[in-house]
Parts: C-alpha cells; sequence; structure tokens
C-alpha cells in the first residue's frame, strides 16, 4: 500500500512544517516535522472503523453483563478505571468486585442510542443511553454509560475507562 503525498505547509520566516503519513503496525502515524527546530512528532491516525467496533462491542458488553457477568473479566485490565455511580474502582479485580457483587438477580439492558469517536492512541469513546429492566421490575431505569476502548498489543480492545450513572428524571 503506497503511502499519500506529504502535505507541506508553510510556516513564518525559514521554517517548513512537512506532514507525511507512515504505516506502523496496524495503524497510521502522522509526523509532522518542522524542518528548521530539526524536531518531529507522531500521532495516531483515529480508527476509521470506530462505528464498526463501539456497536459490537457495546453488544457483546451488555450481553456478557446480563448473561454471565464474571465473563467481562476479560475486557478490564490493571489500568482500567470505573466510576459507578460516584464510586471509583481501579484495576479490572476491584471492577469485577463491584460488578460481581450488584443487589440484584437478573438484569436486562436495553440500548437506546450508541455514540462512538475515534480518540487519541487510536482508542475509542462509547457513549450509550438505554433502559434497566432489573429483577422482572415493570419500572425500567434509565442509565447512561461511556467507555473508552484502548487497542491491545494482540489486535482486541480493553475498557480503559468505564464510566455508569442512572438518570433519574
Amino acid at each position: 500500500m503506497a503511502a499519500p503525498p506529504e502535505h507541506i505547509n508553510a510556516v513564518p520566516s525559514t521554517t517548513v512544517s512537512v506532514t507525511r503519513r507512515e504505516l506502523v503496525g496496524p495503524t497510521y502515524l502522522y509526523i509532522d516535522c518542522l524542518s528548521a527546530e530539526g524536531r518531529c512528532a507522531a500521532m495516531a491516525a483515529p480508527n476509521a472503523q470506530f462505528m464498526e467496533i463501539g456497536p459490537a462491542f457495546v453488544t457483546h458488553y451488555y450481553q456478557q453483563f446480563d448473561t454471565n457477568r464474571p465473563a467481562l473479566q476479560s475486557l478490564y485490565q490493571d489500568s482500567s478505571m470505573l466510576t459507578f455511580e460516584k464510586e471509583q474502582f481501579m484495576g479490572m479485580q476491584a471492577i469485577m468486585t463491584k460488578l460481581t457483587t450488584l443487589a440484584f438477580q437478573t438484569v436486562q439492558h436495553q440500548v437506546t442510542t450508541i455514540d462512538c469517536q475515534p480518540t487519541l492512541g487510536n482508542a475509542i469513546s462509547v457513549f450509550v443511553t438505554g433502559k434497566l429492566v432489573v429483577d422482572g421490575s415493570p419500572n425500567a431505569l434509565m442509565f447512561a454509560q461511556t467507555f473508552v476502548l484502548g487497542p491491545t498489543a494482540e489486535g482486541s480492545w480493553y475498557i480503559h475507562n468505564d464510566m455508569f450513572r442512572l438518570n433519574y428524571t
């Protein structure tokens, strides 16, 4: 695959800014070089598949949450953080302890909206709204949840940040 052409931008005085795109592993890096100063900075290109990855992740996450919550363990790492109704939990073990000891027997997530954006470091931000049916109650609870999905070295995704909030209005 051929790299796209470089973009050259004139900067005041004798400095010239050159941006080129290089394929490095599974992602492109944008290399910005300022020739007069002799320094370069690299920034990962946004993940072009964020609109497919986000919804697929949401489907998988809530299916596991609703039917086999301990299986969520593989989605978190020691660097992961969960904020659940103002309480914060750091690391896979603390997060799993919280998620597996919630005070209900059954839950069903009904997703209403999913919004996704690419973000720094080839990560993906996912914002979800929906309803929760807890222990068969006829009164569903409204919720919002945000995930930041980070890429793994193996080419999959893990939950770096997870924020959950019930909506009472």
